[in-house]
């Protein structure tokens, strides 16, 4: 305990000046492992980490079987840690990825190549160009290729996505995965049913320009390459959404830091790239890739800050985490809310993607290091092919599909865009309105039991109607008159 109440007094009496994370690119970057001591509580070492992010040290990741907790800094932030006790090692930065793990060049050509053994159900799409003229790419996967179709949006989309962070290697392995294996199980009963289920969007590499500088000069580069006259400084696109940016002391406004959350919300063309398509697509489940520590993340970052849906949340969390065991054998991955086991975030994907669509969001923190040794890659697969597998079939089992139709028109009955409410769902923290696609019809991962859901159009006509989840999907009509 004393150990804990001198690091925490130390902290308190930090400045921004003083702790200084990794600066412009040229700055020399050191990881460091603080070491804690076996008395302090689970509790007390996230009020530490807590700490250290607040005052701009690069939080790598916890190892809560090591006992440590790994910054990236400064050699002046070094010796500062050093100077006032944290004990610790250092960690080598002098090497490389492996070179078998996925860069720019290699994923363009997977993804290519995935595409031409299977285009009946596969389409490569370009979301957009990063700030160096890169192409996002995602693929959709799907029995329905024409994403503009009414009978496209007759399924509801998942997203899955990679490498928001640039140093975080193993993620877009994972979820180029997804679709690999989606593809070549399509004649499996199993493939089957989540093709019949699903519209499927993975974006393995959000981060294109961060990747290459992660292959060609800095192996622990975080951001993207946003440039100003003093050379690439990057965004942190993950702290650069626009739900909540900057509003929780979860992100930085230095351009040094490694969480710094760009000039404006949603500034960075990765995430107007990944905006554009959630815009049009309005995805029902979402899951976000990243690396390290063995979590499984839910909404919010923001401290204390939980959504009206946290019962359902957290038990969908609690199963995932129990499907993945961590790396080393011991025990399996912890779930969470951000703040309740690493730190405060704002401006994520994660709470965009729930604020905005009502979307069933998660984001996973995968093995023990950013650039985890090659042999752990197929193991990584495995593991998390049985939690995504799982979370699409749950997801689908316990999906309301809410269609939206004009009663005044009784021989067209034509599909109606429409604001859609649920009795149960509050939007207490800045959530956006529930709403139909364009096609009239809206879907929801809803926990067993009885709802009302009801549909405002937009000259103020309302229809509702009550609905019982019972474990398997549900298929409801609202007709308004």
């Amino acid at each position: 305990m004393k150990n804990i109440i001198i690091l925490l007094v130390l902290l308190l009496g930090f400045n921004a000046q003083t702790a200084l994370a990794p600066q412009l690119k040229n700055e020399p970057q050191i990881r460091y492992k603080i070491k804690v001591p076996n008395n302090v509580t689970a509790t007390q070492v996230r009020n530490v980490v807590n700490m250290l992010n607040k005052y701009e040290f690069d939080i790598a990741g916890i190892n809560e079987a090591q006992r440590t907790i790994e910054v990236i800094t400064t050699t002046k932030g070094l010796s500062f840690l050093k100077e006032k006790g944290f004990d610790g090692q250092m960690v080598r930065t002098d090497f490389s990825p492996d070179q078998r793990f996925l860069n720019p060049t290699t994923l363009t050509s997977k993804l290519s190549a995935l595409n031409q053994a299977y285009p009946q159900l596969s389409r490569v799409i370009e979301l957009g160009k990063s700030n160096q003229g890169r192409p996002v790419l995602a693929m959709l996967v799907s029995t329905t290729l024409d994403y503009n179709s009414a009978e496209y949006f007759q399924k509801p989309t998942i997203i899955i996505d990679g490498l928001h962070h640039a140093r975080e290697i193993m993620t877009p392995e994972v979820v180029f995965d997804v679709a690999e294996t989606v593809l070549k199980n399509a004649q499996t009963p199993q493939g089957q049913e989540i093709l019949k289920n699903w519209n499927i969007w993975v974006i393995p590499m959000l981060n294109p320009d961060g990747s290459n500088i992660v292959w060609t000069s800095n192996s622990m580069w975080r951001k993207n390459a946003r440039s100003s006259l003093d050379g690439v400084h990057g965004v942190d696109i993950n702290r650069n959404y626009n739900y909540r940016w900057g509003e929780c002391n979860g992100s930085s406004g230095s351009q040094g830091s490694d969480t710094y959350r760009g000039a404006t919300a949603a500034s960075e063309p990765e995430v107007k790239a990944f905006n554009t398509l959630t815009d049009h697509v309005r995805p029902t489940a979402y899951l976000s890739y990243h690396s390290y520590s063995e979590l499984v993340l839910h909404p919010y970052g923001c401290y204390g800050d939980l959504t009206s849906e946290n019962a359902l949340i957290k038990k969908v969390a609690n199963e995932l985490a129990s499907l993945l065991p961590r790396d080393d054998g011991r025990g399996n991955y912890k779930p969470g809310a951000p703040w309740e086991i690493l730190y405060g975030v704002d401006g994520s994907s994660m709470d965009f993607m729930y604020a905005a669509y009502g979307t069933l969001s998660y984001t996973f923190e995968v093995n023990q290091d950013f650039h985890p040794s090659y042999s752990l890659r197929e193991p990584t697969l495995l593991k998390h092919r049985k939690a995504w597998t799982y979370f699409m079939n749950r997801s689908g089992k316990n999906m309301l599909k809410v269609q939206v139709v004009d009663g005044l028109n009784q021989l067209q009955r034509a599909p109606l865009v429409a604001a859609i409410a649920v009795d149960k769902i509050k939007h207490l923290k800045k959530e956006m309105p529930l709403r139909t696609n364009n096609f009239g019809v809206f879907f929801k991962v809803l926990d067993p039991g009885e709802y009302i859901v009801s549909a405002k159009l937009a000259d103020g006509r309302v229809g509702m109607t009550k609905v019982v989840m019972q474990n398997q999907p549900q298929t409801i009509s609202i007709v308004i008159k």
